[in-house]
């Protein structure tokens, strides 16, 4: 091997290095990097979560789609009035076992957001659910992670905002350990 070919061979090595860095740290700073929240999507998470942290089973049932959309009127009220008590025992039942599984609510951190118009399906599930004139409302997907006093675990959130004027609801939840 003559002198050439080894400072050409240090020179491809040093610049393979540097370039496996380069990706390397991009692909870090990706893990970490902030998701951006859209106001109307934190204003809800900050009453949710808070709700959580002070099992507000009320708070919920105010910030819940199925109940606020529910349309009772043609409904005896013995039946009406079961049919919020059992949503509300659901509700209730859900912080309990959140509790009992995680501990104590400390906080969240939001992993991604997906803010889309209702689609035709979106509309199907909440005029089964008893809702009406939303074709210009939106549908929110957010997944945070939630940090408990036993452990952590992940929330994923389904929003449905009736008018570009109105506040989110959630139509679901789910958490689980992670």
């Amino acid at each position: 091997m003559n002198g050439e070919s080894i400072v050409t061979d240090r020179t491809k090595n040093a610049a393979r290095i540097a370039m496996l860095g380069l990706l390397f740290g991009w692909f870090c700073a990706g893990c970490n990097k902030n998701v951006a929240v859209p106001s109307d999507c934190q204003r809800f998470l900050d009453q949710f979560f808070q709700a959580v942290k002070s099992n507000d089973v009320g708070k919920l049932q105010e910030l819940s789609f199925p109940e606020s959309v529910m349309d009772l009127s043609g409904v005896p009220q013995e039946v009406a009035d079961r049919m919020r008590e059992d949503h509300r025992k659901m509700d209730e039942t859900q912080l309990e076992k959140m509790k009992q599984m995680f501990g104590d609510f400390e906080s969240c951190s939001v992993v991604s957001v997906k803010v889309n118009p209702l689609t035709a399906a979106d509309l199907e599930l909440v005029k089964m659910q008893g809702a009406k004139d939303l074709s210009a409302g939106t549908h929110a997907v957010i997944i945070c992670k939630a940090k408990f006093s036993k452990l952590s675990g992940r929330f994923g959130l389904e929003l449905i905002k009736k008018t570009p004027e109105s506040e989110y609801l959630y139509e679901s939840y789910r958490f689980e350990a992670q």
